[in-house]
């Protein structure tokens, strides 16, 4: 007798990395200063990191264009030229602390052109996954065990396993207000995990199994 099941796996996981993404956006008319201002806020930022003992090796640029920026004109029905836009997004991930934290979101106060958005998340999603799904198995492999043994058959082995690609990520729902850039160090206090801390990450997989019962 074959028996199908499906199997969850359910678990919450304290995160234990910080991931911050940086966009740096400067409007210019002039090609050259646009360029010339991008380049040094950017250089800035990097500047500020290695100053707190970061390297400039574990920022990664996602995206870096410069574009021009048109304004519609109602009364001539076209599209006027007003200037040009950088933009750089990067990201830059280190182990959780929020002490580091507070000091790089008070040291970015100092910085120009930039906006940013924190996540927390974990340093091993490979390994989550893999305990989600050994979860989701020994889940799937109890109920097999329950429906063989109403049954009245024992449960032999399982025939195959299926589960669908994780296209996830693990982040916690908890969200750091950008606000806090412009902060100092007597609004943020002196202990920034006595004020904030994250919720778990809530992650949940499934698995198919077929199992043979005689």
């Amino acid at each position: 007798m074959e028996i199908i099941v499906k199997g969850e796996g359910k678990k919450k996981f304290k995160p234990d990395q910080i991931e911050l993404n940086y966009t740096f956006t400067v409007r210019e008319k002039e090609y050259e200063k646009v360029v010339d201002l991008g380049i040094k806020s950017v250089d800035s930022y990097l500047k500020l990191l290695e100053e707190m003992g970061f390297a400039k090796s574990q920022v990664k640029t996602i995206q870096f264009r410069v574009e021009e920026e048109k304004k519609y004109n109602e009364k001539t029905k076209k599209y006027d030229f007003i200037g040009y836009r950088y933009i750089q997004s990067s990201k830059f991930k280190f182990e959780y602390n929020l002490e580091k934290l507070q000091e790089i979101i008070i040291n970015s106060s100092k910085l120009n052109y930039v906006s940013y958005k924190i996540n927390f998340t974990l340093q091993d999603e490979k390994r989550a996954q893999d305990e989600l799904l050994t979860i989701a198995y020994e889940d799937a492999k109890k109920q097999a065990e329950t429906i063989s043994k109403v049954a009245g058959l024992k449960l032999i082995k399982c025939l195959k396993t299926s589960f669908e690609a994780f296209d996830g990520r693990f982040i916690s729902p908890s969200r750091f207000n950008e606000a806090y850039l412009c902060m100092d160090k007597r609004t943020i206090g002196e202990d920034l995990g006595n004020i904030f801390i994250p919720e778990d990450i809530s992650v949940e997989r499934n698995i198919y199994c077929i199992f043979l019962a005689e």
